[in-house]
């Protein structure tokens, strides 16, 4: 079978050898490398230069006609790989239903039941592969560890409190001295003892993680009020929770706060609900629904300084003074705008908004 004869190139050695020095894409130097090798010698095979350049004879003939038909310029472009743009792994009805049944709070047990789940109800057999990059980057959806529930929580009224938070502060407002400004608080508390988490650490592949670790039962409790507007944060460390320590936390956290009225949010705990509490006159106290400690964004707060804890140090291990200083140097650390980013929940914001 007669060789098929090579296409005229057109450009100088010179050209050619400067275009190559200039470019910085692999695929494209590969491509102006066979240019120049075709130049320098037009009689080597497509064989000799598919071997040089560590391709097949196939694709150097590709790349010849791509260049026939279009120069330079053709034989450049480079061919865009994978789906097009917008385009799933799945058709659009399975991923807008993917996405719907992954807004359900029980989910999936694993990608594996995903997989599953998608062959029962439509017939694909999508690869577990394709699955696992679908979720985890296309919709952002992750395992997560189940948050245990009361089976005496009501969706309905914590949605509910969300709801009303706006035309309650409207009413305290009212009620409140023309002079006074009136300030949102969420509080909660904390137990912190020398019984500190494990939390998982990036190594190398093949390094065990050790910590030290032994049981003890060593603590104190840290309150604090979080105004999610402003970022503005007041702690006290107590020695218990109940209903004497937390009238003291009241008695100088309205000391603090003296020229407004603050309105305290908080859940239900024994100590917050006690007949003895002593509650200041520029406080007003606003209770959580039962069971539902999600509406309470101090939550995200303890997180946050609890993944600061430094674990591996042995004496914030073993001292609890220790341990003491080293979450106030956490705290002291933490600036009011990351607060207020963690803290300021849309439904806040739309209740402050309504003052």
């Amino acid at each position: 079978m007669p060789r098929t004869p090579l296409p005229p190139i057109t450009e100088t050695l010179e050209q050619l050898r400067q275009r190559l020095q200039a470019e910085r894409h692999a695929e494209r130097k590969r491509r102006l490398h066979m240019l120049l090798l075709f130049k320098e010698d037009p009689t080597r095979t497509r064989e000799a230069v598919a071997q040089h350049l560590a391709v097949h004879r196939n694709t150097i003939g590709r790349w010849l006609r791509r260049y026939a038909r279009g120069g330079l310029e053709a034989l450049l472009s480079i061919e865009r790989r994978g789906p097009k743009p917008g385009q799933r792994t799945v058709p659009r009805p399975v991923y807008v239903a993917i996405q719907k049944r992954l807004r359900q709070p029980e989910g999936f047990a694993g990608y594996k039941q995903l997989q599953q789940w998608i062959y029962e109800a439509f017939g694909l057999e999508v690869p577990y592969k394709s699955v696992y990059n679908l979720v985890r980057y296309h919709l952002g959806a992750k395992l997560k560890v189940p948050r245990p529930v009361h089976p005496k929580k009501s969706l309905a009224e914590a949605a509910a409190f969300a709801a009303r938070l706006g035309r309650r502060l409207q009413s305290i407002a009212a009620f409140a001295a023309e002079h006074c400004r009136v300030r949102l608080f969420f509080e909660d508390e904390a137990r912190i003892g020398l019984h500190l988490p494990r939390y998982r650490r990036l190594t190398a592949r093949g390094v065990v993680v050790r910590q030290p670790w032994e049981p003890r039962s060593c603590f104190y409790w840290l309150y604090a009020a979080v105004e999610p507007r402003s970022g503005e944060t007041f702690y006290l460390e107590m020695p218990s929770l109940d209903a004497g320590c937390f009238s003291v936390f009241l008695r100088e956290f309205g000391r603090c706060y003296r020229d407004s009225l603050n309105v305290l949010v908080l859940d239900n705990a024994a100590a917050h609900r006690a007949r003895s509490v002593e509650v200041p006159e520029n406080v007003v106290l606003l209770f959580l629904p039962a069971y539902s400690p999600e509406p309470s964004p101090v939550e995200r707060l303890w997180r946050a300084i609890r993944a600061r804890l430094d674990v591996f140090d042995e004496r914030v291990r073993s001292q609890l003074e220790a341990l003491r200083a080293h979450v106030a140097e956490i705290v002291r650390g933490l600036r009011a705008v990351e607060v207020s980013r963690l803290t300021r929940y849309d439904y806040i914001l739309a209740a402050l908004n309504a003052l």
